[in-house]
């Protein structure tokens, strides 16, 4: 797979990456989602130091992350459940 050079922009720094051509669209939409975190952030902290307002960010993105494996977990558990209760109803 053929990576591609990528800037994005977070907070006030450029960070110059190479990604996957496929991935682009992913690593832009993560970018605008961190750079609107940190606006709503300082918006309610104004006081807040950049640094505390990127692990603000670290944590809530890592807590979705959390909540969005568990969920595909659950739902993963349930569908086996079923294809499994529907293998035995036709056995």
């Amino acid at each position: 797979m053929s990576e591609i050079p990528v800037k994005v922009k977070i907070g006030e720094r450029l960070y110059p990456m190479r990604v996957a051509a496929t991935d682009e669209e992913h690593v832009r939409k993560a970018a605008k989602m961190i750079n609107d975190r940190i606006t709503k952030h300082l918006n309610t902290y104004p006081t807040a130091d950049r640094q505390d307002v990127l692990a603000m960010c670290a944590v809530e993105l890592g807590a979705e992350l959390l909540r969005n494996k568990q969920q595909h977990t659950l739902a993963e558990d349930e569908t086996r459940q079923s294809l499994s209760e529907l293998s035995s109803l036709l056995s």
